[in-house]
């Protein structure tokens, strides 16, 4: 009788999370394309996974859940937006929203430079509900 090793379930939020990692670092940070709307890469890098992972206020895990399966369509839309929607300052630099429709689902993309023409950064993704 071969002893049975009891595996541990993960949830689905687990899963979820681990698949949207493995694309986020293993498939989308190793193969950027150009972004039209900027002329350069949008860099991926592990600051923009905390971002979506640890923000600055609690979101909860259909939130996170949401972002996690909109990552794909992030990457298809910094590879053919021609232009950025907003544009906006702070202390900390420059925040660009891109912003598009996939399939009925409108989702809005935050990319983050130091100044408005040093390398871009993806920094976040959300669906935005029609008004």
């Amino acid at each position: 009788n071969p002893i049975m090793v009891r595996q541990k379930k993960f949830s689905k939020f687990e899963r979820v999370r681990a698949k949207s990692y493995q694309f986020y670092f293993k498939t989308w940070s190793q193969n950027t394309l150009v972004t039209p709307a900027f002329g350069q890469k949008v860099k991926i890098t592990r600051s923009g996974w905390e971002h979506l992972t640890i923000p600055p206020k609690r979101r909860t895990k259909a939130e996170l859940l949401e972002r996690f399966r909109l990552l794909p369509l992030a990457k298809k839309l910094l590879q053919e937006a021609s232009t950025y929607q907003e544009h906006r300052t702070d202390q900390f630099g420059h925040f660009f929203g891109l912003v598009s429709e996939f399939n009925g689902v409108r989702i809005k993309v935050i990319v983050y430079s130091r100044t408005l023409t040093s390398q871009k950064y993806f920094y976040s993704v959300m669906k935005i509900n029609r008004k």
